[in-house]
């Protein structure tokens, strides 16, 4: 039996255009304040400016997936499980660039808002895909917190970034 998609259209078609809007502020803050950075923490926001678009990009997507009319479960699980596997591998890649120190993330509280909220949403969309695969009613309701917390991350970056840049100014 297919999950009835069309119910939640609503929610992802609203998802998907907030999410949208605050991409595009986003964009407006980075480049209105790109040039006023210190040399020393460029690097350190532009770096939180890429997660926060990735993130609203990756919102934008899952809501894509779910507005494709008429598709079957099965396509939605394989749409979701290669988002939320790409999603961990670029975890993984940016891992290993940062040559991550444990120690030091959980000092300045970095942990949370770049490998422990990405990680739990890009686990919770592989998980969602197997509920997607094997016809489980809730699956969508899985989704949906998801998304709430791929944005709450994202806009928790692009707040970091611009309380940054409010401190630089002061």
């Amino acid at each position: 039996m297919e999950i009835p998609l069309e119910r939640w259209n609503p929610f992802f078609s609203l998802t998907g255009l907030v999410v949208a809007v605050l991409a595009g502020l986003l964009l407006v803050a980075v480049m209105a304040h790109r040039e006023k950075w210190p040399a020393a923490e460029a690097e350190t926001r532009l770096r939180r400016a890429k997660r926060s678009f990735a993130d609203y990009f990756f919102v934008l997507l899952i809501s894509a997936i779910f507005l494709i009319p008429d598709q079957g479960n099965v396509f939605v699980a394989a749409e979701l499980f290669v988002v939320g596997a790409h999603r961990t591998m670029r975890l993984l890649r940016q891992a290993r660039r940062q040559k991550l120190n444990p120690a030091q993330c959980l000092k300045n509280g970095a942990a949370a808002s770049e490998f422990a909220l990405p990680g739990l949403c890009s686990a919770g969309l592989v998980v969602s895909s197997a509920l997607f695969y094997f016809d489980v009613n809730l699956a969508p309701y899985l989704v949906a917190p998801i998304v709430i917390l791929f944005t709450a991350s994202a806009s928790w970056e692009a707040w970091l970034l611009l309380a940054s840049d409010q401190e630089s100014a002061n």
